[in-house]
């Protein structure tokens, strides 16, 4: 089964109003009397008015509001853990959308794998190579099969893709409440679907003999920027957790140089 670590954009802003309203003094003097005679002085002030009551994704609202905030995300940086059987693999991720690249730093029990990903191909660099150095890899065509599969891993990394499976996952959305990630303000949500559409199963990617659950549940912390900034699941002892660490701020991501590329290991 293909299990993918793709995150992106999606959100909905919280707008908040509080208006106050007071009247001020109106004082008067009484010309008629030999002396002034000082007015009485009246102060009126209305009561606060109430917050309006914050605007929470729904079932309906969830994938229209993340697919509108996401066509505003051109790169994206993010980091990720995730725990299977006991071993733990950690991520450091960058995308770009116009021209498309990305570059991810593994870290994993066997050592620092790099991956880039570039209109051009696809390189990567494993423990067994000398320092520096990329592979480019062809997964049609690799015969090495765990790079085959890492080169798909890298592929389907990608956080601009994250969420276009779960248009026709069949969403449940719950709020569950607001509160604050680092130094942001964000809300979390509780969002289940389909499995299979979820993670944009198909057929032949799930091995003979795997039953997947009929539902998974993420859960999304959003910004008010409409963007969000923690991901995490946990599916068949998988365990995963995302951080987004930052938005629109990624430079253009290159291939490597002609010097650091290997054709063997």
């Amino acid at each position: 089964m293909r299990l993918s670590s793709r995150v992106a954009a999606a959100a909905v802003a919280l707008p908040m109003v509080l208006g106050v309203a007071a009247c001020g003094d109106n004082g008067q003097v009484n010309g008629g009397m030999p002396e002034p005679v000082p007015a009485t002085k009246t102060t009126a002030t209305a009561a606060p008015l109430k917050a309006a009551p914050p605007v929470r994704l729904t079932n309906a609202s969830f994938m229209p509001a993340m697919n509108k905030a996401n066509k505003k995300v051109t790169s994206m940086e993010a980091t990720s853990r995730m725990t299977a059987e006991g071993q733990v693999i950690s991520m450091k991720i960058a995308t770009t959308t116009k021209p498309f690249g990305m570059k991810m730093d593994m870290s994993t029990p066997d050592g620092l794998m790099k991956m880039i990903v570039v209109k051009t191909g696809m390189y990567m660099s494993t423990p067994d190579l000398p320092a520096g150095k990329y592979l480019k890899l062809n997964a049609g065509k690799d015969a090495d099969a765990q790079l085959a599969a890492l080169s798909e891993m890298a592929e389907n990394a990608d956080p601009a893709k994250t969420f276009e499976s779960w248009n026709k996952a069949g969403l449940k959305v719950k709020f569950v409440k607001s509160e604050t990630l680092g130094v942001r303000k964000v809300d979390r949500y509780l969002v289940t679907m389909d499995t299979k559409a979820a993670l944009g199963a198909k057929a032949e990617d799930i091995p003979v003999g795997v039953k997947l659950p009929k539902t998974v549940s993420y859960t999304v912390w959003m910004g008010t920027d409409n963007l969000p900034y923690k991901l995490s699941f946990n599916l068949m002892g998988v365990d995963m957790q995302m951080t987004m660490t930052g938005y629109n701020t990624v430079a253009p991501i290159t291939a490597p140089p002609a010097s650091k590329i290997v054709k063997k290991r």
